[in-house]
């Protein structure tokens, strides 16, 4: 379309018709002003205004359109006008289309680098240790990508601690110093790359393989470094407390009588109720109103208050060392040591067990 065809046109057929612009605007429900517009070629009329306009000036809206009046000479292009616009929309729409993809194709590929080079990326870590000499709190080791920031937290002893000494076995069972200090506090901060303190490369041998030397003024002490796991962001959909806490625990919450349904099931001894089943050995102290369960191997064994509904987790290696260890109280959890959130599964196998027992 040409706006100064068109206007000139408009102007044309407005004079034949003796109208002025005032007219012929209150004729179209608009402004004076929009008219000289269209006149001067400056902008064209709006698409819903053609028909009523093209009847006002006595012309067909392929004229409006085409910016002349029809002839022989000219017959064909008028006649072609829409169908010239159809395939003009159908271009534009066809390139939007293909914007449309390319941009779409743009932001998936930036999503699914993000998520890759993001995903289980970020690791908390916490440490607290606790013996008749020392007390290790609030610990934290925080893994990135391409950063590590480390706090032993707060040491205590009776005893003056002198130095402080943390590193690692490596594989060939040497020492390799990570931080010395002459005073109880180590933290430092690690970038990939420049490797100050720790190798990148190794990092999960090195986590599993730190120990920590404290110096006292007339003794010495070495202890392992356990570090306990506890976040990941390994979830495509964030994890909340309400979701650690699952359905079973929630419907165990609402039975009524489950004391009287244990004691209706469970075998008496004449002190405490014990149980069997599969591979787990159920024992129930009516006294405390705990329900304890083992498995069979040893390695796995539940507490479970039902007053307070705090449930506690542990797990065991082969030499009944403490691996991992967990409780769940009021929808939060509390990892005492250990990767917990691998674990979290064992609380509905728990309750899932419970709950077909006694219902």
């Amino acid at each position: 379309m040409n706006l100064e065809k068109t206007g000139k046109l408009i102007r044309e057929l407005r004079k034949e018709k003796n109208m002025t612009q005032e007219v012929l605007a209150n004729k179209l429900n608009i402004g004076r002003e929009a008219v000289s517009k269209w006149e001067n070629g400056k902008c064209l009329p709006d698409i819903s205004i053609f028909p009523q306009l093209s009847k006002e000036l006595g012309i067909s809206v392929n004229e409006l359109i085409y910016g002349e009046r029809e002839t022989e000479n000219n017959k064909k292009e008028i006649e072609t006008v829409s169908l010239n616009i159809y395939n003009e929309n159908k271009k534009i729409k066809k390139a939007l289309i293909i914007i449309s993809l390319l941009c779409i194709i743009l932001i998936l590929s930036f999503l699914i680098y993000y998520f890759v080079s993001t995903y289980n990326s970020i690791h908390v870590y916490t440490f607290n240790y606790s013996d008749n000499q020392i007390n290790i709190t609030d610990g934290i080791l925080v893994q990135t990508s391409d950063r590590i920031f480390f706090d032993l937290g707060t040491v205590t002893s009776d005893d003056k601690v002198e130095r402080l000494k943390l590193y690692y076995i490596d594989e060939h069972q040497n020492e390799v110093l990570i931080q010395e200090v002459d005073d109880n506090k180590i933290s430092f901060n690690d970038y990939k790359g420049y490797n100050a303190y720790v190798d990148f490369e190794n990092l999960t041998y090195i986590f599993s393989n730190m120990y920590l030397e404290i110096q006292f003024e007339d003794d010495q002490s070495v202890i392992p470094i356990h570090l306990s796991k506890t976040f990941s962001n390994n979830h495509l959909v964030p994890e909340s407390q309400e979701n650690i806490v699952t359905k079973y625990f929630k419907e165990i919450e609402n039975l009524s009588n489950v004391q009287e349904s244990i004691q209706e099931i469970f075998d008496f001894d004449g002190v405490n109720y014990t149980y069997q089943i599969n591979d787990l050995n159920y024992l129930y102290l009516p006294d405390a109103e705990i329900l304890y369960v083992k498995s069979e191997d040893m390695l796995k064994e539940w507490y479970y208050n039902l007053e307070s509904k705090e449930l506690k987790y542990t797990l065991y290696d082969k030499d009944y060392n403490v691996l991992m260890s967990y409780s769940l109280l009021n929808n939060h959890l509390v990892c005492d040591k250990g990767n917990c959130q691998d674990y979290l599964n064992e609380t509905n196998i728990f309750f899932e067990n419970f709950k077909d027992i006694i219902t």
